[in-house]
């Protein structure tokens, strides 16, 4: 995917409507619907809450191996 899409993706993931996406990038709409339905194709998903809900489990995917386990070593049990 192209940094266009990723982007877009981005802020379909986060509740952007096609319009909102469009002025933000400073595009039209019709452009928006375009690169959309190139994403679903290359995701092989059929609707924007598919490709949502993917890009936040891969977004969650990334975070975890990016954050450092919590859990402590009990040193009282040494």
């Amino acid at each position: 995917m192209t940094p266009t899409h990723r982007e877009i993706l981005a802020l379909t993931a986060r509740g952007h409507l096609n319009k909102e996406i469009a002025w933000l990038r400073g595009s039209t709409e019709g452009t928006i619907k375009r690169q959309q339905q190139e994403i679903l194709r290359r995701l092989d998903l059929r609707s924007r809450t598919q490709a949502a809900v993917k890009f936040a489990v891969y977004q969650e995917r990334l975070r975890a191996q990016d954050t450092p386990p919590t859990e402590k070593p009990d040193c009282h049990r040494l």
